[in-house]
């Protein structure tokens, strides 16, 4: 009885390390993933600003 208390204990422990890690892993993409928003988000902004910049050329002419 004694063995399988050892091993379902060590069992948690590594199911916890797995948990941590998924845990740090997820942070990471969730911080990729707002990064490459951003960038998307300004690079649509660059491009809306671009548009319109050339709109109001076109109407000087």
């Amino acid at each position: 009885a004694e063995k399988i208390k050892t091993s379902l204990e060590s069992e948690i422990v590594s199911l916890r390390e797995r948990i941590s890690e998924l845990e740090s892993n997820l942070a990471a993409r969730g911080l990729e993933f707002s990064s490459t928003i951003s960038e998307k988000d300004a690079a649509l902004s660059s491009a809306l600003t671009e548009i319109s910049s050339l709109k109001e050329k076109n109407s000087a002419l």
